[in-house]
């Protein structure tokens, strides 16, 4: 019986089902809509903020609360200038935003999911600013 993909004539491509040098099918990876792929950017924007503030919490911790999560922890303006700029990175590989727009995006998240600081924005503490 002739092959009908490559006739039978010795000769067998390898997506022929009898050829032995045929590899298994390795299924593909499900690729990610574009709105799996704000909610991971989501996921790792949160988890890698309570790392650099140095907290031990991830995104499964706060993951379906409704209170104000973020100011239960806080942060160092240094500490949030950081993750700014690791985030401005991972949103412009990984999302494929300019500098501008990942610039923007971050002043947003922060604005919506950042901690609070635990010093003024001029590095001093904000309990010892107070006047009376």
């Amino acid at each position: 019986m002739k092959c009908k993909s490559c006739g039978g004539e010795g000769y067998h491509k390898l997506s022929c089902s009898h050829n032995p040098d045929r590899q298994p099918e390795v299924p593909m990876a499900k690729r990610l809509t574009k709105q799996e792929k704000w909610n991971k950017a989501s996921e790792d924007l949160i988890n890698k903020m309570f790392e650099i503030a140095g907290h031990n919490v991830t995104y499964d911790d706060i993951k379906g609360r409704t209170d104000d999560w973020y100011t239960d922890w806080t942060m160092t303006v240094a500490q949030a200038e950081q993750w700014k700029e690791w985030g401005m990175e991972y949103l412009q590989k990984n999302m494929k935003l300019n500098k501008k727009l990942a610039d923007i995006e971050m002043r947003m998240f922060n604005v919506m999911y950042g901690l609070k600081y635990s010093d003024g924005f001029d590095g001093t503490d904000k309990e010892n600013t107070h006047t009376s």
